[in-house]
């Protein structure tokens, strides 16, 4: 929706502030993880720079600087698969199955890494909140 949007105006700064109303945030920026920037992201966007529709490009590079002017936040996961498959004309479905095709590899990756070890993988977390009530 926020790239149908920005192909329909001529100022992304106003529809990014109006998100931002409407939201608190701007769908697609910011990862708690990369405050620098979404490696992942940055690689979908290099892709769909080279080789995607230069007027999808340019819209996602207008979005891209509305939304870190305000927000100081930089594309996310998201955004990139986003921008990715709408420069490269792919189906509306493919950003999602190409992130759900990336986190079952990641999955078969540690089953892999646990059979190999005959252990399981258990990431080592300590619970820090209010105790339940009996």
């Amino acid at each position: 929706m926020l790239f149908r949007d920005a192909q329909n105006t001529s100022n992304c700064r106003q529809l990014v502030a109006a998100r931002l109303r409407s939201l608190g945030y701007v769908p697609g920026f910011g990862h708690p993880l990369y405050p620098d920037g979404d490696p992942r992201a940055q690689k979908l966007i290099s892709v769909a720079k080279t080789y995607g529709r230069p007027t999808e490009v340019e819209s996602a590079k207008r979005l891209i600087q509305a939304s870190h002017s305000l927000t100081g936040d930089y594309p996310n996961l998201d955004f990139g698969l986003a921008m990715f498959a709408r420069a490269l004309r792919l189906s509306s479905d493919a950003p999602i199955a190409i992130f759900a095709l990336g986190r079952t590899v990641g999955w078969i990756a540690h089953a892999t890494e646990q059979y190999a070890d005959n252990q399981l993988n258990r990431p080592r977390a300590r619970y820090i909140g209010p105790m339940p009530e009996d």
